[in-house]
């Protein structure tokens, strides 16, 4: 037997930096002495590099090896032990899956090493993120005429999910704007909101303006650049900062550089191979166009254009003139963007504003994502600051539906492994999005796989399926808080706003028809978050404890601890000081009794 564990026998524990020693001690339980123990570490690439462990002195139970290494390249390496007896037998040592030495085992730990200089900003473990799809919000005021849809007369109308040639086209507007969401900042106050992240705002003609016209002007329906700049201003006075909605794989085919509609007095990529605008686009002989999954009315940039790049990312461009305003920016299909290309657009925003924070949109493991083939060196080379955590998403709703403590634990543990801290503490932690369905409706056990978008909008809860969600609804939030990370709230999840996939996930925000039991909850755990912004700053363990979910954030008195139960039977955890449960206020002492689908978060009194 083994004894070599990635939490407790390396140090420091997780990613780290180029050049960083790092620490490892390893322990053969064996009859006879091993004649050597190395260390097997292989790049990504395919490279490997054998370190030799030395034998230090034990206490007589076992063998004791230990070895010290820094690596000098940024990259993803992976590590296992070869172990050698009476030079001949040998022995391969790779993990488990709580990180254990196994016997025998090819399945290596991985060590994300990044580069040195790369830092990200850092966050207070207070940060709020509350994510508005600025069409449905709020709306104040009245909404201009428009030539290229319709606008819903009434607020608390539904969503059109066909036109009259039955296709969707995304063109019914209720008007939701700037001067709405300002009016709405003590709402998003009273959530311990910090940073308001708007779906994309620029000129467009659809209702979620992923299909950019001009990235220079603020789409009219949504405001004018004036009341942007007084959102911004009076959202820094309360603690809140902006983060932009960044679309630049493509843009829209009816836009001012493209053209296809002739919306726009320009002459447009579309209408002809003279257009200044033409090498921005990939043409095909035959005057086809490549377009985003296929979609026509998003034609695809050819991001290696010199003077695209120079608009985008000039310093008279697209993004020095918004990071002016001191914001943060999301970036839309993030593992599209060509390397090259996102390190010049991190270059420009950092150099315009060094305190941004970038976010992409990446759906897996962003540590060792491979997009076209290629790994994506997001947190080594120093890319995105943090990503949208679509990998916690899944662990939180499958652990709140009943899932197993010791697999949310071993999800868990193995991110907060995989991505240097300062990046995890930048992603973002959901339940949903624009692009998911309603979390009400996924913690329902709803699924609408294969229902038209018809059946999808007339599909209500029963009272008891919305109970059941509801409680599955209060352990999913609670953790989603306690996770490293920013704890993103699609707008309208804090109420229980209910919805199938695009486009009914995006309902209208219904103000004063709130399920006033689950906002009340997320106020409680706004102010939890707020008081416990130390120890959410810090580290992260979880375990199955007896069938619980138990993780522990930060350390000594600055720490906490998240306890949960969604095994179905009541569970018991024993206490050894007196607590104060963060949601309630109340006192725990002794032991702990815990009935399904219950939460606590202990901090020491």
């Amino acid at each position: 037997m083994y004894l070599f564990n990635s939490k407790k026998d390396k140090t420091p524990f997780g990613a780290v930096k180029v050049g960083e020693m790092v620490y490892i001690t390893f322990k053969a339980m064996t009859q006879s002495k091993p004649d050597s123990v190395t260390l097997v570490l292989r790049q990504e690439t395919g490279s490997i590099r054998k370190i030799a462990l030395k034998q230090e002195e034990t206490d007589g139970d076992g063998y004791l090896y230990s070895c010290a290494f820094s690596v000098a390249k940024y990259g993803l390496y992976f590590y296992k032990f070869s172990v050698v007896f009476d030079q001949v037998y040998h022995v391969t040592v790779g993990r488990d899956a709580d990180g254990n030495a196994r016997d025998f085992s090819d399945w290596e730990w991985q060590l994300t090493v990044y580069d040195g200089t790369f830092s990200s900003p850092k966050k207070s473990g207070g940060d709020i993120v509350y994510h508005i799809f600025v069409d449905r919000f709020a709306k104040s005021g009245e909404t201009p005429a428009i030539d290229y849809g319709t606008i819903h007369q009434n607020w608390y109308e539904d969503v059109d999910v066909a036109g009259a040639d039955g296709v969707y086209h995304a063109n019914d507007f209720f008007g939701g704007n700037l001067k709405g969401i300002i009016q709405k900042l003590d709402y998003l106050k009273d959530l311990g909101v910090t940073v308001i992240y708007l779906s994309p705002i620029f000129s467009s003609h659809s209702n979620h303006r992923y299909d950019t016209a001009d990235y220079m002007t603020i789409d009219k329906m949504i405001g004018t650049e004036e009341e942007f700049a007084e959102l911004v201003g009076k959202a820094r006075i309360m603690g809140m900062r902006i983060m932009l909605d960044g679309v630049f794989n493509h843009s829209g085919s009816d836009s001012l550089y493209f053209n296809k509609e002739g919306y726009f007095d320009t002459f447009g990529a579309y209408q002809g191979s003279a257009s200044p605008y033409r090498d921005w686009y990939y043409f095909n002989k035959d005057g086809t166009y490549h377009s985003w999954w296929g979609i026509d009315c998003v034609p695809t940039f050819n991001k290696s254009s010199k003077t695209l790049r120079k608009f985008l990312f000039g310093k008279n461009g697209v993004l020095a003139k918004w990071s002016k305003y001191d914001l943060d920016w999301r970036l839309d299909v993030a593992d599209e963007l060509p390397i090259d290309f996102l390190d010049e657009l991190r270059e420009r925003v950092k150099i315009e504003n060094p305190s941004s924070t970038i976010i992409g949109e990446v759906w897996e493991d962003a540590s060792k994502k491979y997009s076209y083939d290629i790994l994506r060196p997001y947190f080594t080379k120093g890319q995105l600051d943090g990503v949208m955590n679509y990998v916690f998403r899944k662990i939180i709703l499958d652990y709140a539906k009943g899932g197993s403590a010791l697999n949310a634990a071993r999800g868990i543990n193995d991110l907060v492994e995989n991505y240097p801290k300062q990046c995890m503490d930048c992603c973002l932690t959901m339940l949903g999005s624009h692009d998911t369905v309603r979390v009400i409706f996924d913690l329902a056990g709803v699924s609408v796989e294969g229902w038209s978008q018809q059946r999808q909008k007339d599909y209500r809860l029963s009272p008891s399926q919305r109970r059941m969600a509801t409680d599955r609804l209060f352990v999913a939030a609670a953790m989603e808080y306690i996770l490293p990370g920013m704890p993103s709230i699609y707008y309208g999840d804090e109420i229980g706003l209910e919805g199938g996939k695009d486009p009914v996930c995006r309902r209208p925000y219904p103000w004063g028809k709130e399920d006033e039991h689950i906002l009340n909850y997320y106020k409680k755990l706004g102010v939890m978050r707020g008081n416990l912004a130390g120890a959410l700053s810090g580290g992260t363990q979880a375990e199955d404890y007896n069938g619980l979910l138990v993780i522990k954030r930060g350390t000594g008195l600055n720490s906490c601890t998240f306890i949960a139960n969604t095994t179905g039977d009541p569970l018991t955890y024993p206490l050894d000081k007196v607590y104060v449960d963060q949601i309630s206020g109340e006192e725990c002492v002794d032991e702990l009794f815990i009935p399904h689908n219950t939460v606590y978060v202990l901090k020491e009194k």
